[in-house]
């Protein structure tokens, strides 16, 4: 066989699998396609999907991962909520810290602006 070709022959033999795989699982929902997909991917895209019961006004991909104890995932969700605001503020922190930094080299550097000009001022620039 041609080495061009096997790349080909071996996607499409790929995309028939899939395809055959597919309708198998199809059949064995009793065609009912969003089954097949909630219960082979994890999409909730029917009714029939508890974790969609579970958590009605979450879509599937902004959803959390839950560990099945909701306790700790109330703990989970506080703490990382927490966690954004810390470095929320911890950012606006470092902000005001290079601000005061700027000021302060920027206030040196005119005071030596000013007591070099005057100074200098008798010097002559060549």
């Amino acid at each position: 066989m041609d080495f061009a070709i096997f790349p080909f022959v071996m996607i499409t033999l790929c995309v028939v699998m899939m395809f055959l795989m597919m309708g198998g699982m199809r059949r064995a929902h009793g065609g009912h396609r969003t089954a097949l997909w909630s219960e082979c991917c994890g999409l909730s895209l029917g009714p029939q999907n508890e974790r969609a019961d579970r958590l009605p006004n979450q879509s599937w991909w902004t959803r959390q991962p839950t560990s099945g104890n909701l306790t700790f995932d109330e703990y989970r969700t506080e703490t990382l909520r927490r966690l954004e605001q810390e470095q929320r503020d911890f950012q606006d922190f470092l902000g005001r810290l290079r601000m005061a930094k700027d000021k302060a080299e920027f206030d040196q550097f005119m005071a030596e602006r000013r007591s070099g000009a005057g100074a200098g001022a008798g010097r002559s620039v060549a």
